[in-house]
């Protein structure tokens, strides 16, 4: 499934800003699209504690590989940021999922 439509993704404050602070790598860059679908999220608009954003599926897809990325990069130097990373891994795997573009995280 990769028909155009939009995906939304909630993330905790953590879990989108150690995405966005996170350096491009050799080998794994994150794409202006990408980048700019982090820079665009705003308040959730049910009123939860979170950041809202809408991308393509393709957007989505390289959002997650960024996040397992980084989980994997940062495992044994820093767990507590792994584990953010991990946990906004999550968040975009289920909102792949919601769309029936992944399996269930």
């Amino acid at each position: 499934m990769d028909d155009g439509s939009e995906i939304s993704i909630d993330m905790t404050t953590d879990e989108r800003s150690v995405m966005m602070d996170e350096p491009d790598v050799a080998g794994h860059i994150l794409s202006a699209a990408a980048r700019a679908t982090l820079l665009s999220a705003a308040p959730h608009p049910g009123g939860i504690e979170a950041w809202w954003c809408t991308c393509s599926i393709q957007v989505t897809r390289e959002l997650l590989a960024w996040a397992e990325a980084g989980g994997a990069r940062w495992t044994g130097l820093d767990p507590v940021k792994s584990a953010v990373f991990s946990r906004a891994a999550r968040q975009v795997r289920f909102a792949l999922w919601k769309v029936g573009a992944g399996p269930a995280p």
